[in-house]
């Protein structure tokens, strides 16, 4: 707010006329661009309405339509710096709403997860912070539908032998996420004995049948990965809770393929999907 002194007054100003306006010649040099400049004259503070410009100021005329009592000028100080900062918070509100509805998008397609655990080295380690495409697959459960035909609408299938991928797995009291690596998809044959993995008649995986680890595993014959299934293995096979002990995983319960390590910092780069050979041995 600036006050400014009146050098000569063309008329004197009598009690507030609302309809009256009166001309001051004025001589300043400069005028801030801010309306939110009073005129004071005996109990009142009128405000601009409109000024002329020339290379110096001639006129400024005064609306007193608008003037105010010179005790309200402290209390219109006070809302002026609210007012301020409500504009500030608006505008910090805006930057928040983008960045949320950014993010919220964002998690549709890519998510990030921290690993825990040794199951997966040497392709991940403990600790290590991972980024996961969500577009390899997504599926939307369908059983509140009368008379649809199945139970879930596939919109999305596009995992392969030898994506790495985090999927959800146990009961509905007891859910975590797992990442493992993908050996066989639907169709595929996999049989896991005297701790030998074959996918398709294929050696994958050898592994020393004396080991503590592998004596808890579960062996089984030849068998066919059902539909929309997948058969997953740790890297570290020694020291993974996979499909050897549970069996086969269903392609809804997959999040995602891995794509990224962003932390550490040495570890950083994007991931090799293949399916490991011998690994562990």
């Amino acid at each position: 707010m600036h006050k400014l002194n009146f050098r000569k007054v063309s008329t004197s100003l009598p009690e507030i006329n609302k309809k009256k306006i009166d001309f001051f010649n004025l001589n300043i040099h400069n005028l801030p661009p801010s309306r939110n400049i009073y005129f004071y004259s005996n109990n009142y503070s009128v405000p601009i309405k409109k000024y002329i410009l020339n290379k110096k100021i001639q006129k400024i005329i005064l609306d007193f339509e608008n003037a105010i009592e010179l005790d309200q000028i402290n209390e219109e100080g006070i809302s002026t710096f609210f007012d301020t900062i409500k504009i500030v918070y608006k505008e910090i509100g805006k930057v928040v709403l983008v960045a949320l509805i950014i993010f919220m998008f964002s998690r549709q397609f890519f998510q990030n997860y921290q690993v825990s655990g040794m199951s997966m080295e040497p392709t991940f380690y403990n600790n290590d912070l991972i980024f996961v495409n969500k577009l390899v697959q997504k599926s939307i459960p369908m059983k509140w539908i009368p008379f649809f035909e199945s139970e879930r609408w596939y919109i999305r299938e596009n995992i392969k032998a030898g994506d790495s991928v985090v999927f959800k797995y146990g009961s509905k009291n007891v859910e975590k996420f797992l990442v493992k690596r993908v050996v066989a998809v639907a169709g595929q044959t996999v049989e896991y004995q005297n701790g030998i993995v074959k996918v398709d008649g294929k050696i994958i995986q050898k592994l020393d049948t004396n080991n503590n680890y592998i004596k808890l595993t579960s062996e089984f014959k030849k068998m066919i990965v059902p539909e929309r299934s997948i058969f997953v293995l740790g890297d570290n096979v020694y020291n993974s809770f996979d499909s050897r002990f549970w069996g086969f995983i269903k392609t809804y319960q997959v999040y995602g393929k891995t794509e990224f390590i962003y932390w550490p910092k040495d570890r950083m780069g994007k991931i090799e999907h293949s399916v490991q050979y011998d690994l562990g041995k």
